[in-house]
């Protein structure tokens, strides 16, 4: 999900419990709330996709919002997942969607973003105040496989070729604010938007070897209106990454890696 501003309180509280899947999906699809996920699994009711869950091939999950219970729900689910033992059968891809904030003017709303790469980016050390340790990891690329297959999905499902990109994704501890701030991190990081989760899903993937990608849709500017954005954008946002997932699915019988 986005970096929103200030969700009601009751999508604040940490992360709860992960059910286990009764088995092993091939294709994980987790955000950090439920309402990013809800068109998504109003598509998965439409004929040529009720397949993939009938089946247990796929599974979608809220997994926490922010960068620390983001970690934790993934990692419960991914244990979840593979619970029945060393006979499961390994989950074969990790797909994160939501909704993010543009650092320029050349990503309006409604604009969908597969990531490229994923960033863990810190205000102090943009700022030149800080740093992060060179052995701590900060940057994780995207399954360039999946990441294809997705942007090629998101292009089909979009009024014109630049409402679908392919770009890196920052993941700061809290949502910027300040136009300033936005350009010192997307100069440290180049990245060309923000959202509070996305690392830390990566992280957990990549800490399995599980291929992983992230669909997100753009819901605003960041800068000092991008609540005031975010609120009237959030939900066609989220729309539009579903739309591009669930295009994706469409076109394959089974989730590549």
């Amino acid at each position: 999900m986005r970096v929103h501003p200030q969700r009601p309180a009751a999508h604040r509280r940490a992360t709860g419990p992960t059910p286990t899947p009764s088995t092993t999906p091939t294709l994980l699809v987790v955000s950090a709330f439920p309402p990013e996920l809800a068109p998504l699994r109003r598509s998965l009711r439409r004929p040529e996709l009720a397949a993939w869950v009938r089946e247990g091939r796929l599974a979608c999950q809220a997994v926490g919002i922010g960068l620390v219970d983001a970690a934790i729900g993934t990692t419960r689910l991914l244990e979840a997942a593979t619970a029945g033992g060393s006979s499961a059968a390994p989950t074969g891809a990790l797909l994160f969607v939501g909704t993010a904030g543009s650092y320029g003017a050349d990503l309006p709303p409604g604009t969908v973003v597969v990531a490229d790469e994923v960033v863990l980016v810190s205000t102090a050390a943009a700022r030149g105040q800080g740093y992060l340790p060179d052995r701590m990891p900060t940057r994780i690329a995207a399954s360039r496989r999946l990441a294809t297959g997705l942007l090629q999905a998101a292009r089909r499902m979009t009024p014109s070729p630049g409402r679908a990109v392919r770009a890196i994704v920052a993941n700061p501890l809290a949502i910027t604010r300040h136009a300033g701030l936005g350009r010192a991190l997307a100069r440290a990081s180049a990245a060309a938007a923000e959202n509070l989760e996305v690392f830390a899903v990566a992280r957990a993937a990549a800490a399995r070897r599980i291929p992983f990608a992230a669909v997100l849709g753009i819901a605003n500017r960041v800068g000092p209106t991008a609540h005031a954005e975010w609120q009237e954008h959030n939900a066609s946002a989220s729309a539009a990454a579903c739309a591009a997932v669930a295009e994706f699915l469409g076109a394959h019988t089974r989730a590549p890696g």
